[in-house]
């Protein structure tokens, strides 16, 4: 377990160029403004940063996370949390902003607007009910290969599952599980509209060929904390979740 800091764990965003880049881009986004970061680190001989903050298996290091604030589908806000704090050398080159590329899809200035440690409140909740706001993606083979049977234990109900259990979060009290991202300000998403490959093809980052999107709602006993993200590409935007309490008569 990474030792705890006490300085600000998270850097907020927002999000300047018209028109916003639609949510469904969340991965490549997330993907862009890490490289972007990065970059900036590199030019200012900050690197290596530290492997807390960037690399490890137990999922405290760095997301980047795009947000739907307005909820009418598109992005206008990009946080980066790291459980384990943000390197204190890095914080002036978030506070830089900086522009991101998604290619012939656009270009944005991210502009700084706040950073802290978790609080109460957007991202972050607490809440017991969670809905996804990008889709969860699937990071292991279901099965052990084309026309071969499905393992159990890796369909997606069971992956999630898994994945929460190895963050250290209790277990929901129940999951359902749709075909459609909802929004409260714009018409639902379906999840096979977003992005699910990552744009620099590396081998690495390939999610697998049977990889399933699906929306989620989960609901925990108690309020838990985030931000919840889960499965393929977490890191980056896909597989996050908001605290949706306010929704809880409306979802069984």
């Amino acid at each position: 377990m990474t030792a705890m800091s006490t300085g600000p764990q998270a850097f907020r965003w927002r999000l300047d160029g018209d028109p916003p880049p639609p949510l469904t881009d969340a991965l490549h986004l997330g993907e862009a403004a890490r490289a972007a970061v990065f970059r900036a680190a590199e030019l200012r001989g900050l690197m290596p940063l530290p492997d807390a903050f960037h690399r490890g298996d137990a999922h405290e290091h760095a997301f980047w996370l795009a947000e739907d604030a307005d909820e009418d589908g598109r992005i206008d806000h990009l946080l980066v949390f790291a459980e384990c704090g943000l390197p204190e050398p890095l914080i002036p080159v978030l506070a830089e902003g900086g522009r991101i590329f998604l290619g012939g899809r656009g270009a944005w200035r991210l502009a700084p607007d706040w950073m802290g440690r978790r609080a109460p409140g957007a991202l972050f909740g607490p809440a017991r009910l969670w809905i996804s706001t990008t889709p969860f993606v699937t990071a292991r083979w279901q099965s052990r290969g084309q026309g071969e049977p499905l393992r159990p234990r890796d369909l997606p109900h069971n992956q999630l599952l898994q994945d929460i259990s190895q963050r250290g979060l209790p277990a929901p009290v129940w999951i359902g599980q749709e075909n459609l991202i909802l929004r409260r300000g714009a018409r639902p998403l379906a999840v096979e509209d977003f992005a699910t490959q990552f744009r620099n093809g590396k081998a690495n980052s390939r999610r697998p060929a049977d990889a399933t999107p699906c929306a989620v709602a989960l609901r925990f006993a108690e309020p838990v904390w985030g931000p919840l993200a889960f499965g393929f590409g977490a890191h980056f935007g896909l597989g996050l979740f908001e605290p949706a309490d306010d929704l809880s008569m409306d979802l069984a």
